[in-house]
């Protein structure tokens, strides 16, 4: 799996582009099991998630971000 994800730093505009959850977002499957959502930045490339077993990656995208937890 790792050796696939290295890809999106020499071709990151691979997969399914969702700008209608966050600019620059693409979902790319991982065969039949996984999918991966990074960003896509000009100079950048970032894994935002990965969801198994079809998990709801649209309504995880769609929420704020959790504070930070400090114990």
């Amino acid at each position: 799996m790792l050796d696939y994800f290295r890809g999106p730093a020499t071709f990151p505009e691979r997969g399914h582009p969702r700008p209608d959850i966050l600019p620059g977002l693409h979902v790319i499957g991982f065969g039949h099991a996984a999918s991966v959502a990074i960003v896509v930045e000009p100079d950048d490339v970032y894994v935002v998630g990965v969801y198994f077993g079809g998990e709801d990656h649209e309504g995880t995208l769609h929420e704020p971000p959790s504070p930070p937890y400090v114990p």
